[in-house]
């Protein structure tokens, strides 16, 4: 998940928050035209 956050900087996006919950990973990004998203690491347990 941490290669594709830096992916995501590659190419113009920025990281905003890391969070993790409960045994989950969200890493909330923007895109260049200020979009957010999440990148999501989900461990069911």
């Amino acid at each position: 998940m941490d290669s594709a956050a830096e992916r995501v900087v590659e190419l113009g996006g920025t990281l905003t928050e890391a969070i993790e919950e409960n045994g989950s990973r969200f890493i909330v990004m923007q895109d260049p035209d200020d979009n957010e998203f999440c990148l999501v690491l989900f461990t069911p347990g």
